[in-house]
């Protein structure tokens, strides 16, 4: 709640020469990611956690769509707009068979979920490379089409970069903890457990 709240009330603007999108994307995630993996407490808690809701969950990311829509009325600019948009969409849709997949077992599953996985994190890393070097008065800007992707800094549309990127990015870290494990052969299978 104070992290929903702290969006609310914060400009999501530049500090220095390096966005404060990119820290509100980054710190929370590096938080997340340190819990889930060093802590006993984290691994605890994601160990008890089915893995269907949490694929489930990025069935929401067809709302991604609105920054085509933002595009179309001449607020967000290319390349940042076409990709994080249908990247979301993609996203949403491929999460509906992971998941069915994840809630039935089927065979297989935990390799669809995770390519899956890789699909929908893969799409992040390309919206906030397209979304940090779409920003105005930057000095690595790369994209230069207005009026870049200074919408991502006001109210509503900072929730996004501040709060869901990070949210669905530690869901994705959870679930690469999760399913990488359940990969990897047997060490029985392979005659060398003593």
């Amino acid at each position: 709640m104070l992290w929903f709240a702290f969006t609310w009330t914060t400009r999501v603007r530049g500090i220095g020469p390096v966005p404060g999108a990119l820290f509100a994307i980054a710190v929370p995630v590096l938080a997340g990611t340190l819990w889930l993996t060093l802590s006993i407490a984290g691994r605890r808690a994601l160990a008890g956690v089915d893995v269907t809701p949490l694929v489930a969950l990025h069935v929401t990311r067809w709302a991604g769509g609105m920054f085509l829509l933002l595009h179309a009325q001449g607020r967000l600019s290319d390349p940042f707009a076409f990709y994080a948009g249908w990247g979301d969409i993609l996203a949403a849709v491929t999460a509906v068979p992971a998941a069915v997949a994840a809630y039935r077992r089927s065979p297989g599953w935990p390799v669809w979920v995770l390519a899956w996985n890789v699909i929908g994190f893969g799409d992040f890393l390309l919206a906030i490379f397209f979304g940090v070097t779409s920003q105005p008065d930057l000095p690595f800007r790369l994209f230069f089409e207005p009026p870049g992707a200074a919408v991502l800094t006001e109210v509503p549309w900072r929730f996004i970069p501040a709060f869901y990127v990070p949210l669905f990015l530690i869901i994705h870290v959870a679930l690469f903890v999760r399913l990488v494990p359940m990969l990897r052969p047997s060490r029985e299978l392979l005659g060398t457990s003593h």
